[in-house]
């Protein structure tokens, strides 16, 4: 029987410093891995995403469109920031994924070839919360979607025989939105570090306090001393009669 073979757009990712998270709380660390994989369940399925298969805190995912690969892999990195939004910076969990469009051999439910390899090595070389795609993959999504993509030009990835060029993938800017009545964190922001700037402005509203005047300004007197807002001089000295004639 001839092997099965197609053209798929692959994401691998795994979690930075997973092994370091484990050995400071084993029992924390996969719980948490499990939760994050349960919310990035239904964006896999909304993108049409298949999930492959997933060792340990890696995950294999197929996709039939390289466009769905990359926005759903942004939404995964925004999702994440918001969950790690009011972790300690040392315990968030925090993806690298890697994006290529290739050949892949078929083989039951699971997909293996160069593919499936470039994919993984590019997740290797991705910086803790972002994203890697090969050229292959930015020619079929430039201009399709609201990202900004940097050449990061070409890199060596291990066991790949020629170095490939490689882009990195992120959301176009900052996105703020400001709570007006409640306290809490404000959902439509971008950025994991802008997040948590805004966050802490939304919950301690007295970080937003104005400082008081300079000393020697309006309302300050010689030493720091408050008065009025307008100088009055000092009233003179009251008169005294003249003693009276012997």
């Amino acid at each position: 029987m001839p092997a099965i073979r197609r053209l798929a757009a692959i994401l691998a990712a795994d979690v930075a410093g997973y092994s370091r998270l484990m050995g400071q709380d084993k029992t924390g660390t996969a719980q948490a891995l499990r939760e994050h994989r349960a919310a990035a369940d239904p964006l896999v399925a909304n993108h049409g995403g298949r999930i492959v298969k997933t060792t340990g805190d890696e995950v294999l995912i197929e996709f039939g469109s390289v466009v769905a690969a990359v926005e759903c892999a942004l939404a995964l990195q925004q999702l994440t920031a918001e969950r790690n939004a009011e972790i300690a910076s040392e315990r968030r969990m925090e993806w690298r994924i890697g994006i290529h469009l290739g050949d892949v051999l078929v083989e039951g439910d699971d997909i293996l070839g160069d593919g499936v390899n470039i994919a993984a090595r590019l997740e290797g070389i991705a910086e803790s919360g972002r994203i890697c795609i090969s050229e292959d993959a930015f020619r079929q999504v430039r201009g399709k979607i609201d990202a900004e993509f940097t050449d990061i030009g070409e890199q060596s990835l291990k066991n790949i025989a020629q170095p490939l060029r490689v882009y990195r993938a992120g959301r176009k800017g900052p996105t703020l939105t400001l709570p007006r009545e409640r306290q809490g964190c404000p959902e439509k922001i971008r950025g994991p570090s802008l997040r948590k700037f805004v966050c802490e402005i939304s919950r301690n509203r007295s970080l937003l306090t104005l400082a008081p005047p300079p000393a020697g300004g309006r309302g300050q007197g010689e030493g720091g001393r408050r008065t009025g807002s307008r100088h009055h001089p000092p009233h003179p000295p009251a008169s005294r009669a003249p003693p009276s004639p012997p």
